[in-house]
């Protein structure tokens, strides 16, 4: 690189304090500037690893029901006891239809007319009347159609168990009531068992569905309790809805066919 005269225009080296050819004096080159040194961008804190989620609990559908899937081991178990079935919505529909069919052969269309009409009233007022008010009404037709009313009835009692469940997951226990089927069988303590159930509400109560013993007495073993089940709700409906349309259109109040 050359540096140009300002005066006579000959070309000096680099550097030179004054012309070769006329001796002006030339400017001087500033140094070169450092280099700016941008710094590096900050690294970030290590983020703290988190603790492994616990695993969640398996849902599945289980009859329009969401079932509640724990698994653990026995810690407690209460002595069985006897209570009254629980109530059955579908059955105790089918019960009312029952009576609506047996007016209608016995007494006549205007005796089904109220009782229709009676249905309504209850239907109106809360369904869960129905469990109660059903024994009343059938009482003077059980000693003639005892068999029949008492497989729509289904069992008047049912065995209950309670126990207690360490959850493997959470390590947590949890309180299980199972009304169970006649003929099932038992839990004991130190069982390895699954439950399929649902939660009660604010509560720590498991009502379970049936009870899948993986373990008994340190032996693998694989058996089921199974829980005394409702009949499904549409066998209710589908019955009170049939017999009150036939009555209807008996009484000529619609027509259908």
């Amino acid at each position: 690189m050359t540096t140009t005269c300002s005066k006579c225009g000959a070309y000096n080296r680099v550097g030179a304090r004054f012309c070769a050819a006329c001796g002006t004096p030339l400017p001087t080159v500033p140094p070169p500037l450092p280099p700016i040194l941008i710094p590096p961008p900050p690294v970030p804190p290590p983020t703290p690893s988190l603790p492994p989620l616990a695993p969640l609990q398996e849902l599945r559908v289980d009859l329009l029901r969401s079932a509640f899937i724990l698994e653990g081991k026995v810690t407690v178990v209460d002595q069985e006891r006897q209570e009254k079935a629980p109530f059955d919505p579908a059955r105790a529909m089918v019960v009312l239809s029952f009576v609506v069919i047996v007016s209608t052969l016995l007494l006549g269309l205007a005796a089904a007319g109220l009782v229709i009409g009676f249905a309504l009233l209850i239907l109106g007022v809360g369904i869960g009347l129905l469990g109660c008010l059903a024994p009343l009404i059938l009482l003077p037709l059980k000693m003639i159609l005892s068999p029949i009313i008492q497989f729509i009835l289904g069992e008047p009692t049912a065995t209950v168990l309670n126990f207690q469940v360490l959850d493997k997951a959470t390590s947590k226990p949890v309180d299980v009531l199972l009304y169970r089927k006649p003929g099932g069988g038992n839990v004991r303590l130190g069982d390895v068992v699954q439950i399929h159930g649902v939660r009660k509400r604010k509560s720590n109560v498991i009502r379970a569905y049936h009870v899948q013993v993986l373990e008994s007495g340190g032996h693998p073993t694989n058996y089921k309790i199974e829980a005394l089940k409702p009949w499904p709700i549409w066998v209710g409906l589908l019955s009170l809805g049939a017999t009150v349309i036939g009555v209807l259109q008996l009484t000529g109040v619609i027509h259908i066919w």
